[in-house]
């Protein structure tokens, strides 16, 4: 099987080429406090006020034990992700909150840990997936090209009549 060669140059080339499609999206780190009783997300808002710690306000409050074992942490979540929400964290600062928010029957709170712009991924970062997509690219080209081959070469006759007079059981 044929080796598809991937010269540096023309690695390069490529990325210039398709640098749309080497972008990181932006991101943000959360911390979450979820609540299922509107009185409960009143008293938080209060706390949260007067200065009280969001990790402990999330491990004592939120109903999200997934999360609230971690202070409210949910890592990075990629801006697209947070739907509706994402305009109320984009802006946010570290340590900045918002809240309560409503999603159904819950109330939650949310605090930003540390923003990621989008931005293009340098050649270096996104080598490996730049070989990978110029390998299919070539390995996509040079199939075509075989289908291809084999059609100039291959002779097909059709027999119309022969097609509508067959009988299917």
């Amino acid at each position: 099987m044929a080796t598809i060669k991937t010269p540096d140059d023309s690695l390069y080339q490529f990325y210039q080429a398709n640098k749309s499609g080497f972008f990181e999206t932006g991101k943000v780190a959360l911390k979450e406090i979820i609540l299922s009783d509107p009185l409960a997300a009143a008293k938080v808002k209060e706390m949260l006020v007067a200065g009280k710690s969001f990790d402990d306000l999330a491990r004592k409050y939120s109903v999200n034990k997934n999360t609230s074992v971690y202070g409210g942490d949910m890592g990075f979540i990629d801006y697209n992700d947070l739907g509706p929400y994402s305009d109320k964290v984009k802006n946010l600062k570290p340590g900045e909150w918002t809240g309560p928010l409503r999603k159904g029957p819950v109330s939650f709170f949310l605090q930003c840990k540390e923003q990621q712009k989008a931005r293009l991924r340098s050649f270096e970062e996104a080598k490996d997936e730049i070989v990978t997509k110029y390998r299919m690219m070539k390995f996509d080209i040079a199939l075509q090209d075989r289908i291809d081959q084999i059609r100039s070469n291959t002779k097909v006759s059709a027999y119309p009549k022969k097609l509508r007079d067959l009988k299917y059981n």
